[in-house]
């Protein structure tokens, strides 16, 4: 006699991601950027830029995660945000993967808001007040998070090639940005927060790994 074993239901198995992908697709339903560009009294309603910061609106930290530019751009970041949370769902385990994906989200746009722009604001140069005053959306730097700890948890002779033409791959991405910053600082934000929450999600996963999940084995890095 056969016993069958039934795999666990998806909600328990992945249910942070679940509930991501839910909260911003039903976030894209009653803004209408499914099918069109976010509008401004959304964007001015749900987005984070460092004036908002500094005026102690703290809360735009976690709003303008589940908002996105829309239209084409919306479905990008939503299959980006599902596939990749599924994956470090999947290695490191629920509490893990929201730890990395809002650690990554809260540091990458800090560093890049309070750490960069803020201070080209202060000494009054133009590429600071056009990143100081622009207004960001998305859950793109959550899931480079994200991306940066599944690429650490690869084996050694995938995992340093990997993560090095990636790590290359955003700072092209940054540099081509910079260039374009009068037009769109927007995108200079999100590519430095790209950069820096993929660096900090290799490298936590490096350096202490994930408890409540499956660490790198030393097989794996042979």
């Amino acid at each position: 006699m056969t016993t069958t074993v039934r795999s666990a239901h998806p909600w328990r198995r992945l249910p942070f991601t679940i509930v991501m992908s839910a909260a911003v697709f039903a976030t894209a339903v009653w803004s209408s950027t499914t099918h069109r560009p976010l509008g401004t009294p959304e964007s001015d309603m749900l987005g984070l830029a460092g004036t908002h910061l500094a005026g102690g609106q703290w809360h735009r930290l976690v709003t303008s995660v589940f908002v996105t530019k829309g239209a084409a751009v919306f479905w990008q970041s939503w299959a980006a945000l599902t596939l990749f949370t599924a994956l470090a769902e999947r290695r490191w385990g629920s509490w893990p993967t929201a730890g990395l994906f809002w650690g990554g989200h809260l540091w990458a746009v800090l560093v890049v808001t309070l750490g960069v722009a803020m201070p080209l604001y202060r000494w009054g140069t133009e590429a600071g007040l056009l990143l100081f005053t622009s207004s960001d959306v998305g859950p793109s730097a959550g899931y480079w998070s994200c991306i940066g700890a599944v690429v650490a948890g690869l084996p050694a002779r995938r995992r340093w090639p990997i993560g090095l033409v990636m790590g290359a791959a955003l700072v092209v991405a940054l540099s081509a940005g910079s260039n374009a910053i009068a037009s769109a600082p927007d995108r200079v934000l999100a590519a430095a927060a790209h950069l820096v929450a993929f660096a900090s999600g290799f490298g936590l996963t490096l350096a202490v790994g994930i408890r409540a999940g499956r660490k790198p084995s030393r097989a794996s890095t042979q």
